[in-house]
């Protein structure tokens, strides 16, 4: 309702104050089935230390990492350029068990659950800006968002930790 709109739920706010990666796990899951994580990245922010982060789960679940960037027609960009950056992402960090993919969309927020539901991920991982006060009630989040609907595990991390 409009509370929830404007005030957000309780699963959004530890996303939006927390100081560490905040997992949201809405059903039952066995860690054992996560295999597959989309990492969705706008390549715009340093994500380096999320990604080191994120690697953790990667490495204990024993899952590939997907590396996923959003096509949209706000933010259409030259996708070779955009597979490059992602590769480059990769290689920065080391990573040995990933892939690279590009998805076309409306929104990012579309996107990213779309990505997931089509490809069967087993979990969703992406930044978040942690925006409070009026940037949070104008700007939004794209992981809040997609914390509140989705079916399956959601990592997030946000990009501005406080310390």
């Amino acid at each position: 309702g409009l509370e929830e709109y404007l005030l957000g739920s309780n699963t959004e706010k530890v996303v939006r104050f927390a100081n560490c990666p905040v997992l949201s796990v809405p059903n039952k899951v066995n860690a054992e089935s996560i295999k597959n994580i989309a990492f969705a990245t706008n390549l715009e922010d340093d994500q380096d230390f999320i990604v080191k982060e994120l690697q953790m789960y990667q490495h204990l679940f024993g899952a590939t990492l997907h590396l996923v960037w959003v096509n949209t027609f706000q933010v259409n960009q030259d996708l070779e350029m955009v597979k490059n950056k992602l590769n480059e992402l990769a290689e920065r960090n080391e990573l040995t068990k990933f892939e690279v993919h590009i998805y076309n969309a409306i929104n990012a927020e579309r996107g990213i659950m779309h990505f997931a539901e089509w490809q069967n991920m087993d979990m969703i991982a992406l930044a978040t800006h942690g925006h409070k006060g009026l940037a949070h009630l104008f700007i939004g989040s794209i992981a809040e968002d997609i914390v509140n609907q989705a079916k399956r595990p959601v990592w997030t991390y946000s990009t501005h930790p406080k310390a």
